[in-house]
Protein backbone atom coordinates (compact mmCIF):
# COMPACT_ATOMS: atom_id res chain seq x y z
CA UNK A 1 0.00 0.00 0.00
CA UNK A 2 2.73 2.48 0.91
CA UNK A 3 4.56 1.92 -2.37
CA UNK A 4 1.36 2.66 -4.29
CA UNK A 5 0.74 5.83 -2.28
CA UNK A 6 4.31 7.07 -2.75
CA UNK A 7 4.29 6.23 -6.47
CA UNK A 8 0.97 8.01 -7.00
CA UNK A 9 2.18 11.01 -4.99
CA UNK A 10 5.33 11.21 -7.13
CA UNK A 11 3.19 11.05 -10.28
CA UNK A 12 1.28 14.07 -8.94
CA UNK A 13 4.60 15.84 -8.16
CA UNK A 14 4.16 15.53 -4.39
CA UNK A 15 7.45 14.68 -2.69
CA UNK A 16 7.19 15.68 0.97
CA UNK A 17 5.97 13.16 3.52
CA UNK A 18 3.90 15.75 5.37
CA UNK A 19 2.00 16.60 2.19
CA UNK A 20 1.44 12.89 1.44
CA UNK A 21 0.05 12.35 4.96
CA UNK A 22 -2.26 15.33 4.49
CA UNK A 23 -3.47 13.97 1.14
CA UNK A 24 -4.10 10.54 2.71
CA UNK A 25 -6.60 12.24 5.01
CA UNK A 26 -8.28 14.58 2.50
CA UNK A 27 -7.91 13.41 -1.11
CA UNK A 28 -10.31 10.70 -2.32
CA UNK A 29 -7.72 9.00 -4.53
CA UNK A 30 -5.30 8.67 -1.62
CA UNK A 31 -8.07 7.52 0.72
CA UNK A 32 -8.95 4.82 -1.82
CA UNK A 33 -5.29 3.75 -2.12
CA UNK A 34 -4.94 3.48 1.66
CA UNK A 35 -8.33 1.73 2.01
CA UNK A 36 -9.43 4.35 4.50
CA UNK A 37 -6.39 4.00 6.75
CA UNK A 38 -4.61 7.18 7.80
CA UNK A 39 -0.89 6.37 7.92
CA UNK A 40 1.23 8.74 9.98
CA UNK A 41 4.47 10.36 8.91
CA UNK A 42 6.59 7.94 10.96
CA UNK A 43 5.26 5.02 8.90
CA UNK A 44 6.30 6.73 5.65
CA UNK A 45 9.72 7.70 7.00
CA UNK A 46 10.38 4.14 8.20
CA UNK A 47 9.19 2.68 4.90
CA UNK A 48 11.27 5.06 2.79
CA UNK A 49 14.33 4.83 5.01
CA UNK A 50 14.51 1.16 5.93
CA UNK A 51 12.39 -0.95 3.61
CA UNK A 52 12.54 0.89 0.28
CA UNK A 53 16.16 0.15 -0.58
CA UNK A 54 17.60 0.46 -4.06
CA UNK A 55 17.19 -3.24 -4.90
CA UNK A 56 13.61 -3.33 -3.64
CA UNK A 57 12.75 -0.15 -5.55
CA UNK A 58 14.23 -1.51 -8.77
CA UNK A 59 12.21 -4.73 -8.43
CA UNK A 60 8.97 -2.87 -7.65
CA UNK A 61 9.43 -0.51 -10.60
CA UNK A 62 10.16 -3.49 -12.86
CA UNK A 63 6.95 -5.21 -11.72
CA UNK A 64 4.99 -1.96 -12.18
CA UNK A 65 6.23 -1.48 -15.75
CA UNK A 66 5.63 -5.12 -16.61
CA UNK A 67 2.04 -4.93 -15.37
CA UNK A 68 1.41 -1.77 -17.40
CA UNK A 69 2.80 -3.54 -20.46
CA UNK A 70 0.71 -6.69 -19.88
CA UNK A 71 -2.45 -4.62 -19.58
CA UNK A 72 -1.64 -2.86 -22.86
CA UNK A 73 -1.27 0.59 -21.33
CA UNK A 74 2.30 1.10 -22.56
CA UNK A 75 4.67 -0.33 -25.15
CA UNK A 76 8.33 -0.83 -24.45
CA UNK A 77 9.66 -0.74 -27.99
CA UNK A 78 11.50 2.56 -27.64
CA UNK A 79 12.37 4.97 -24.89
CA UNK A 80 13.24 8.53 -25.80
CA UNK A 81 15.43 10.54 -23.51
CA UNK A 82 15.43 14.29 -23.97
CA UNK A 83 19.00 15.32 -23.31
CA UNK A 84 18.46 19.01 -23.94
CA UNK A 85 21.64 20.98 -23.47
CA UNK A 86 21.95 24.75 -23.51
CA UNK A 87 25.48 25.84 -24.28
CA UNK A 88 26.85 28.70 -22.26
CA UNK A 89 28.25 31.76 -24.05
CA UNK A 90 27.49 30.30 -27.47
CA UNK A 91 24.18 32.08 -28.02
CA UNK A 92 22.61 28.98 -29.48
CA UNK A 93 20.76 25.91 -28.33
CA UNK A 94 21.75 22.33 -28.92
CA UNK A 95 19.02 19.73 -28.72
CA UNK A 96 20.00 16.10 -28.49
CA UNK A 97 17.38 13.39 -28.96
CA UNK A 98 18.38 9.83 -28.43
CA UNK A 99 16.26 6.68 -28.80
CA UNK A 100 17.24 3.67 -26.72
CA UNK A 101 15.81 0.44 -25.36
CA UNK A 102 15.57 -0.12 -21.66
CA UNK A 103 18.19 -2.74 -20.76
CA UNK A 104 16.22 -4.37 -18.00
CA UNK A 105 13.16 -4.86 -20.21
CA UNK A 106 14.99 -6.50 -23.10
CA UNK A 107 14.60 -9.81 -21.29
CA UNK A 108 11.02 -10.07 -22.55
Amino acid sequence: MLYGVITYANMRDVRTVDRIVDLCQRDLAFIWLTKGEKPQRDVFYEFKGKKLTGDVLDELNYQFLRRLKNEGLITLKELYIDGTKIEANANRYTFVWRGTLMDMLIMW
